[in-house]
C-alpha cells in the first residue's frame, strides 16, 4: 500500500474511533462510505443490479477473484477494510472477545453485545440511505466483530455470505473443532456458508452451527489458478532448478479462553503438539545448502507475514526470502515445492510441481492424525 492511501486509512480510522465516542452511527456510515473502493481484479457487467461489501481478507479475496477468473460479474462488490467493524466493536467492549470463543454469559458482555447490535443496525440504517448495496460478504463465520453484524444485516433486509475459507483440517483437529464449534463458538446467523468440502459441512451442521440448506460445498476457487499455472509454467518441464520451501506455522486450536466451557482434556487444546515445524524447516534448509553447493540451485523461502526470517539467513546467505502476501503465485517458475501440513500443498500439487513433505517426527505414524493424509500425493521424507 502506497504512503498516501495508508495516511488516508489512517485519517478515516481516526474519524471512525472520533465518531463511535461520540454515538454518530450516520458519520460512521459516511466514514465506510468513503472508504469504499470497487475490487479491481475482476471484470464486470455493465448493468450490476446487486451490490456487496467484501470485507477484506487477502486470502478471501484470492478466492472470490479467482471464481470470476473466466467470467464476467453481474454482481458489483465493494472492498470494505475490516478495521472500520472492528473499530465498532471494540469501542463497546473492555473484555475481549475472540474468535471462535464467542459465547461468554457475563451481564456485562451480554448487554455490550446488544448495545454493539444497536449501534450497527443503525450505522447500516444510514449507510443504505447513502450508498444502495444489497448485503455483506465475509471470510469466516467466526470472526468475533462481524458476528452481531450477520444479526444487523437480517435486521436491516440485508444478505450475508460467508466464503468460509478455514475448513482445511487434519483429523485430529476436526474431532477438536467440534467440541469448539458445539461449546464456544457463534451460530451462523447469516444467509449462506460457501465452502470447501464436506468434512466442514458435516462438523458445523452436526454442532449446529449452521443449517444444512445455508451451506454450499464450491471447493477451493484458488485452485484455479494452480490449474492455469499447470498448463502454462514452462519451468514445470525444465531442468529442476528451482526449490521453494513454504513456510508454515504450527497448527493451534484457535484461541480458548472461556470460563463458561470445561475444556477437554488433549494436547491441542494446551497447545501441545507432537512435532516443531520450526525444527523441520531449519534441517531442511541445512540440507538444501549442502545440495546447491553441488548443483546451481535457487532456494527461495516464503514466509508469512509476521514470521522471523532472520534465522533462515544465519543458515543460508544466499537464501531468497518472501514475506507475507499470497502464497501461490509463488509457485510460477518453482519446479519443486516443500510444505509442511499446509494447504499450499494442494495448490502445488494441482499445479503440477513435484511437492516433498519432510517429516521429522519420531513418532510420525502414532501421531499421523495430526497432520493432513499425504501419502501416495508427495514425496514423504521421514
Amino acid at each position: 500500500m502506497s504512503p498516501l492511501k495508508s495516511g488516508i486509512l489512517n485519517f478515516l480510522f481516526f474519524f471512525m474511533r472520533l465518531s463511535c465516542k461520540i454515538n454518530f452511527p450516520l458519520l460512521s456510515a459516511f466514514i465506510i462510505y468513503l472508504s469504499l473502493r470497487r475490487i479491481k481484479k475482476i471484470k464486470y457487467h455493465p448493468k450490476n443490479k446487486l451490490t456487496l461489501l467484501v470485507l477484506h481478507k487477502e486470502g478471501g479475496i484470492d478466492d472470490l477473484t479467482c471464481a470470476y477468473q473466466n467470467r464476467i460479474s453481474k454482481i458489483n462488490y465493494l472492498n470494505l477494510h475490516r478495521k472500520f467493524i472492528k473499530i465498532i466493536f471494540h469501542n463497546f467492549f473492555e473484555k475481549k472477545i475472540y474468535d471462535y470463543d464467542y459465547n461468554y454469559y457475563d451481564r456485562d458482555i451480554v448487554l455490550n453485545k446488544k448495545k454493539y447490535f444497536t449501534y450497527l443496525r443503525n450505522v447500516i440504517f444510514y449507510l443504505k440511505k447513502i450508498k444502495k448495496f444489497n448485503g455483506f460478504i465475509n471470510f469466516n463465520i467466526f470472526y468475533y466483530s462481524e458476528v452481531e453484524l450477520q444479526k444487523a444485516c437480517k435486521s436491516e433486509n440485508l444478505k450475508f455470505f460467508s466464503i468460509h475459507k478455514e475448513g482445511l483440517h487434519p483429523p485430529e483437529y476436526l474431532k477438536c473443532l467440534k467440541w469448539i464449534y458445539t461449546n464456544t463458538s457463534n451460530n451462523f446467523y447469516g444467509d449462506k456458508v460457501f465452502i470447501y468440502n464436506n468434512f466442514e459441512k458435516k462438523n458445523l451442521i452436526t454442532s449446529k452451527v449452521c443449517k444444512p440448506k445455508q451451506i454450499v460445498v464450491v471447493g477451493m476457487p484458488r485452485l484455479n489458478q494452480s490449474f492455469a499455472i499447470r498448463q502454462n509454467d514452462i519451468l514445470n518441464s525444465k531442468e529442476i532448478k528451482n526449490i521453494i520451501i513454504y513456510q508454515s506455522q504450527e497448527r493451534f486450536l484457535p484461541y480458548r479462553k472461556n470460563k463458561n466451557f470445561k475444556k477437554p482434556q488433549h494436547p491441542l487444546f494446551d497447545f501441545k503438539l507432537p512435532y516443531s515445524l520450526e525444527e523441520t524447516e531449519i534441517k531442511c534448509i541445512k540440507v538444501l545448502k549442502k545440495i546447491s553447493k553441488i548443483k546451481n540451485i535457487k532456494l527461495t523461502v516464503k514466509c508469512r507475514t509476521g514470521q522471523n526470517i532472520s534465522r533462515f539467513k544465519n543458515v543460508y546467505k544466499n537464501l531468497n526470502v518472501i514475506s507475507g502476501g499470497a502464497g501461490h503465485k509463488h509457485l510460477i517458475g518453482n519446479q519443486i515445492v516443500i510444505a509442511f501440513n499446509s494447504t499450499i500443498i494442494f495448490e502445488a500439487l494441482a499445479a503440477g510441481k513435484i511437492v516433498f513433505t519432510p517429516i521429522f517426527v519420531k513418532s510420525y505414524k502414532k501421531n499421523s492424525t495430526y497432520f493432513f493424509n499425504l501419502f501416495n500425493t508427495t514425496l514423504i521424507d521421514k
